[in-house]
């Protein structure tokens, strides 16, 4: 079982090595054609690893804000109706 856990996660790793190869070749190569839309996901995912790979273990980064807005477009009431509650 070890051994095949290992197997697996080098080749994780072979992947995912690739795929920054390519990502940052892109990046360098066709800047001009990426969107802010795909820039976005690009960087939270790369910080998110650097953070998992040479960040403090015990670090975590808390968005914790609340989830707080109407979904009015699934209901029949009416704004009125939601709002007084």
């Amino acid at each position: 079982m070890d051994a095949r856990k290992a197997r697996i996660a080098a080749q994780a790793e072979r992947a995912a090595t690739k795929a920054f190869d390519l990502l940052n070749q892109k990046l360098d190569s066709e800047s001009d054609k990426i969107t802010v839309n795909q820039l976005v996901p690009i960087a939270g995912v790369a910080v998110d690893k650097l953070l998992a790979l040479r960040g403090d273990p015990n670090l975590r980064i808390a968005f914790d804000q609340p989830h707080q807005h109407m979904h009015a477009h699934i209901t029949d009431m009416s704004w009125q109706e939601i709002l007084a509650g």
